[in-house]
Parts: C-alpha cells; sequence; structure tokens
C-alpha cells in the first residue's frame, strides 16, 4: 500500500483499500482523466491537492479547469492592472511543481464574482442584442472530448458566490456529459465519480441527512471522503501554493489552517463529499406508507 496516501471512508468508518476504494472503479494506469473545476487559480491546490497528486501517482492524466481569472485578486491597487497576468503566470508554476503542465490547464476567464451569470447555455440579451453564451457548451464538450472518468468541484455551501457556480457546474454538466442531448457538440461520455472538495468552509449538511436517511442510520457528518497525505506530500502542496506570490496575504488564514490538518497518528487529512448528483426518488417507502396509513382497504 502506497503509504503517502491513505484512503478512508467516513460514513463506514473503514480504511480504503487504495484509490480504488475513493473512486470507485478505478481503471488501469493511462485510462483515468480527472478533472477538477477550480473557481480560482489557487483553489483546486488548496481544497484538492491531494487528490490531485494521489491521481498522478496512480498514473491518470489530471486537467484542472479554472473559472475566474482573478481579476479582484489584488491586495494593492498598483496591481489592479497587472493582476490578472501576474496570476496566469503564477498559476502555470504553481501546477507545474505538483506536476500538471500548462497544456492541462483550460481557463475559461470569467470576471470574479460574477460565476452564477454564466451558469448555462446562453445568459440573457441585453438591450435587444444577441444573446451571449454561457460556460455549458464549452464545458460540455471539454468534458466529452476529455473523456473524463472523475469530476471533483468545488463546494458551494457559503464559501463564495464563485464557488456555488461551480458548485452547480459540476452538478449539472457533469451528468449531462452522458446524456443523448446536442450530441453534434461532442459524442457523450458518462463520468463515473462526482466528488466535492472545501477550499475553506464545512459541506452542505443537507446532505449528511439525505445520506442517513437514504441508509437508515444515525446522523453522519457532511464530509464522506478523506485522503490522509504525509508531511512530504502536505510540504509539496505548500510549495506550490507558494508560487502565488500575489495571493498571499488573501489567502494567509487558509495556509494557516492547514495546521489543523494534522492527525495525531497518521499525516494530513484532506475531506471530501462523494455525491449523487442526480439522487433517484425511491417511491418504496412513500408506497408503505400510503399502505400503513390505509390500513386494511
Amino acid at each position: 500500500m502506497n503509504r503517502d496516501f491513505r484512503f478512508f471512508d467516513l460514513d463506514a468508518r473503514r480504511e480504503l483499500a487504495g484509490i480504488g476504494g475513493f473512486f470507485p472503479g478505478w481503471r488501469a494506469r493511462d485510462e483515468e482523466n480527472v478533472v477538477v473545476f477550480s473557481p480560482h487559480d489557487d483553489d483546486a491546490i488548496l481544497g484538492a491537492g491531494y487528490a490531485m497528486l494521489a491521481s498522478l501517482s496512480h498514473g491518470a492524466s489530471v486537467h484542472v479547469v479554472i473559472f475566474h481569472k482573478g481579476d479582484a485578486g489584488y491586495s494593492h491597487a498598483s496591481e489592479k492592472a497587472t493582476i490578472v497576468e501576474t496570476r496566469k503566470q503564477e498559476t502555470e508554476a504553481a501546477y507545474r511543481a505538483l506536476g500538471i503542465p500548462p497544456e492541462r490547464l483550460l481557463r475559461l476567464e470569467l470576471p470574479d464574482f460574477s460565476g452564477n451569470a454564466y451558469v448555462g447555455h446562453r445568459k440573457p440579451a441585453r438591450d435587444g442584442g444577441e444573446p451571449a453564451l454561457g460556460t455549458f457548451e464549452r464545458l460540455l464538450v471539454f468534458l466529452r472530448q476529455t473523456r473524463v472518468t472523475r469530476l471533483l468541484f468545488a463546494n458551494g455551501f457559503r464559501e463564495h458566490v464563485d464557488h456555488s457556480a461551480v458548485a452547480a457546474s459540476g452538478i449539472f454538466y457533469g451528468p449531462q456529459a452522458g446524456d443523448p442531448v446536442v450530441v453534434d457538440w461532442a459524442e457523450p461520455w458518462a463520468i463515473s465519480s462526482f466528488v466535492e472538495y472545501s477550499v475553506w468552509g464545512s459541506f452542505d449538511p443537507v446532505e449528511a441527512v439525505r445520506r442517513a436517511v437514504a441508509s437508515q442510520v444515525g446522523p453522519a457528518m457532511p464530509a464522506n471522503l478523506a485522503i490522509v497525505a504525509s508531511e512530504g506530500e502536505e510540504r509539496r502542496v505548500e510549495q506550490s501554493l507558494q508560487s502565488f506570490a500575489s495571493q498571499q496575504s488573501i489567502i494567509k488564514g487558509i495556509l494557516e489552517n492547514r495546521k489543523e490538518r494534522r492527525t495525531e497518528k497518521l499525516g494530513f487529512v484532506e475531506l471530501y463529499m462523494a455525491i449523487d448528483p442526480r439522487p433517484r426518488l425511491d417511491y418504496g417507502p412513500y408506497k408503505k406508507l400510503i399502505d400503513d396509513i390505509a390500513g386494511g382497504e
């Protein structure tokens, strides 16, 4: 077993045999394409750094889609005109340090704090003009042509409006990549796993309640998966994040809180929530309830 990364099912309270437990049905080497939707350039590393490194160590190709261009991410007014270009250079250096080359980065260049306006196929027209395209077509084509097997996206629960937009994109676009719709854009391709990661905020507790009801067990914690990384792998993530020189004052608190990830025994924890983006309505309990209400009729 690779001791640099260990995988845990928190609902089942057990350690998984390997990455094939974390990503069920893990394919042979060179057959896995992992895509991480990142609201801003640093978020994927902050929240899913271990998952990306573990996937790379098991032979997967890792791609990162960066939704927003970072135009609001300046801490000094003098940086305003140059911050986007600065962050592009920092981004390439940061991901290269993890082993992800620039050609595996897709930048959508959306303006910061505006993500929700771009969710969907077309934005409403203004002043009688032609409707502008949202992100749906570009991302659906990308997911299909890349033949994505695992999709990770940022937690959308009370973190940041752009994170919420990315979560909505992952939940809705991901399953549609495999649907037999708009097939002239690209051949449909079904994604095997959908996982949310957190940059700093808590996961949506409603998902934990839904899982508890579905499994008929007691209350669960929202995160249901974990990766524990060695100190060496945590150092790799930290060194990558140092490439974002322009963002150090903005992410200072998040970086300091990484110390809280260390367990007493094993290493550093990264939490995830594996989700079903299309939970099926189960009529069974409702039919039983209705029959019980009706009694002997």
